[in-house]
């Protein structure tokens, strides 16, 4: 068995193992009965858990496994019968009968069978406490928390155990009490104040955490004062708030030059910053820190070390977390293919030449009729659905939501607009719908990966997690490893770069390593099949043609600046002339970076009678780089009148708007404060 497949077994057993307790944990509180759950562990097990049995010697060692696991999850269970105590069940002495039913004396039955019947069992009292808390309503998790019944010492590592099982409002609901008269507290609460802000940002419960923090930080003593700050740095790091988690480690080096948490943290801050060396110096800083005041846990120790000797890899693991050996494994696959022939597509002519479509060729019908099975249609091993079944049309929505909730904000007042609520007409809903039509294919072009980056970061964040979780990623990345030539497949690329966009907010240096490797496999396969038809086109409405055209889209975003490159938006759109995918919001923006004003107003004109919102405000600062002023502002005020969110959005800075354009707009303080008046009087 491969080293793969053996740790696959194992974590199977491991989660049948977990599956198993959880259901023994609700038979022993439906029950409290010892005797008839022993009966059912006797039962169940074999069943459930065959690999725990399969290389016993005999029926005798078996009854002994059953027992030994039956007593030790019976006896770290907190009986709400019994007042939330246990009731140990004893292990028998030598000359009692055989609590296995076997007739025998304990010490000529199970009792001899000790040794094999032992389990190292991955079940503490935390767990038993967590099993039977999630299955307890909130108030009286509370009560039984005031009321000091739950161990003190048990509380953060059952609160972590809950919000590992999706139940941060129970954890919630157990530590709070625990904190209702902080100045009782001392430095043995320090962790639950950690599991406390953990489920204040897994629930965003950021005002609740703002009041809690004002509470504690005038209550608590100072050396749990200083565990706060520790605390909320560790938060502030993890939520990515950099400015607030740099103040934290400011009032702890103050306090605490020494404190174990502040050197973790820094190192945290500054790899995430990038600034690798001084990270590296840093945490060899906090290692000789260590030396001289140990307070440090292995594992922080462990982490140190490797931060030291490699802030880059650490950077790496830290940022992908349990995603990184999926990741390394699809680096492998693409490492040779910028070395394999780029085999071209047949074009097809249409009735209306030049226009043509892509014919995917036989050989690929069947690897992409795999690849969707694959990638799309897989569930278990791993962690649920992935998305492209039956939540793929919800994650595409997620894509573009920004559109219309961005457009509902600006209309009632929201942070971006400013404009009073109720204010559109119920008739202007459809013009509405037209305009977000005209920036929705922003979020999918891929030239400002940024700001995309910006628009939906949690829900992209959540994707990755599914996407390239270790287990669901398991079956997609072994078919690209049986099926090469699926890297001759445009349809293949075209999903794999979104695949890849989704891990580009948790490691932006991704982008080069992964993203561009595929753009420039998808561009040398179109380049391919147009060898030979060199006056083509390929219009987007021809969903053959798609796949091609995003990913040449996406090629004009290979550059590091935030501007994308003309070539590859002039040729897709001598490919698409009526430009189905909208990229003359995005080269007529370019143009103006290249001082060629003339080329945006020529692509003003030609698509003057869309909808499409940028080219508008882009024809403004095109015609006042022409020192065409007074033709500025009435064309100003033409755009402004058809697109007013769009007007309202940059001018609140709106992350929605693309940095290209909203710089164009910025370094014009006369226009920027026209636009101003403008948009103050839509209110």
């Amino acid at each position: 068995m491969t080293e793969r497949r053996l740790q696959e077994a194992e974590e199977a057993l491991g989660m049948e193992l977990m599956g198993f307790i959880e259901d023994a944990v609700g038979q022993i509180l439906e029950h409290e009965d010892e005797g008839g759950f022993l009966t059912w562990v006797r039962n169940e097990a074999p069943r459930r858990l065959p690999g725990l049995f399969a290389d016993l010697p005999n029926e005798q060692a078996a009854r002994a496994i059953t027992f030994e696991l039956g007593r030790d999850i019976w006896n770290k269970i907190p009986l709400p019968g019994a007042g939330f105590r246990t009731r140990a069940i004893p292990r028998p002495d030598r000359n009692e009968p055989c609590p296995c039913d076997s007739g025998q004396k304990f010490k000529r039955c199970c009792g001899a069978m000790a040794g094999v019947g032992r389990l190292d069992l991955p079940f503490e009292a935390e767990d038993g406490w967590t099993l039977v808390l999630a299955q307890t309503p909130e108030l009286e998790i509370a009560q039984l928390s005031a009321d000091r019944r739950i161990p003190r010492a048990l509380i953060p590592g059952i609160a972590e155990r809950l919000i590992d099982y999706d139940d941060a409002e129970a954890a919630q609901a157990l530590l709070e009490p625990l904190f209702v008269e902080p100045e009782h507290l001392d430095e043995r609460d320090a962790p639950a104040l950690d599991v406390l802000f953990e489920v204040y940002d897994e629930l965003g419960l950021q005002e609740t955490k703002e009041r809690e923090i004002e509470r504690l930080e005038a209550a608590l003593r100072p050396a749990l004062r200083l565990a706060l700050w520790e605390a909320l740095a560790k938060s502030y790091t993890s939520q990515g708030d950099a400015g607030r988690a740099w103040e934290m480690a400011q009032r702890i080096r103050r306090l605490d030059p020494d404190s174990p948490v502040l050197g973790w943290v820094e190192v945290i801050l500054l790899l995430g910053e990038n600034r690798l060396p001084e990270a590296s110096d840093r945490a060899k800083a906090a290692l000789e820190t260590h030396r001289r005041h140990p307070g440090l846990s292995d594992e922080a120790l462990s982490w140190l070390e490797e931060a030291a000797a490699d802030p880059a890899g650490t950077r790496r693991r830290l940022l992908l977390d349990d995603l990184q050996g999926s990741v390394e494994r699809f680096q492998q696959l693409l490492a040779p293919l910028a070395q394999r022939p780029a085999p071209p597509y047949p074009v097809a002519l249409e009735p209306e030449a030049p226009a043509g479509r892509l014919v995917l060729p036989d050989v690929l019908s069947e690897v992409e009729e795999g690849w969707v099975d694959a990638a799309f249609a897989f569930e278990g091993e791993g962690g649920g659905e992935l998305p492209g079944d039956e939540d793929d049309e919800d994650d595409e929505d997620d894509e573009d939501e920004w559109d219309g909730e961005e457009d509902e904000d600006l209309e009632e007042g929201g942070e971006e607009g400013g404009l009073e609520e109720g204010e559109e007409e119920e008739g202007e809903e459809e013009e509405e719908e037209e305009e977000e039509g005209g920036w929705e294919d922003d979020a999918d072009g891929g030239w400002e990966e940024d700001d995309e980056e910006d628009w939906d970061d949690e829900d992209d964040h959540d994707a990755a997690a599914q996407v390239w979780h270790p287990g669901a990623a398991h079956r997609w990345l072994t078919y690209l490893e049986e099926h090469p030539q699926a890297f001759d497949s445009l349809g293949v690329i075209a999903d794999l770069l979104i695949r890849v966009a989704d891990l580009l907010p948790r490691d932006p240096s991704l982008k080069e390593e992964l993203y561009d490797p595929l753009v420039r496999r998808g561009v040398a396969l179109l380049d391919a099949s147009l060898a030979g038809s060199p006056e083509v086109t390929l219009p987007a409405d021809l969903d053959e043609n798609l796949a091609a055209l995003e990913i040449l889209e996406a090629s004009a975003s290979l550059t590091d600046e935030p501007v994308p490159e003309v070539e590859p938006l002039e040729r897709l759109l001598r490919l698409d002339p009526l430009d189905h995918l909208g990229v003359s919001r995005a080269l007529g923006t370019a143009y103006l970076w290249r001082n060629e004003p003339l080329k945006t107003l020529d692509l003003a004109a030609r698509f003057a009678a869309d909808d499409e919102p940028f080219l508008p405000f882009a024809k403004v600062i095109a015609l006042k780089q022409l020192d065409r002023p007074e033709e500025a502002l009435a064309t100003l005020d033409a755009a402004v009148e058809t697109h007013p969110q769009i007007a309202a959005a940059i001018a609140a800075s709106s992350p929605r708007v693309p940095d290209a354009l909203l710089e164009l707009w910025q370094v014009d303080d006369a226009l920027w404060q026209e636009l101003a008046k403008r948009v103050d009087g839509l209110g």
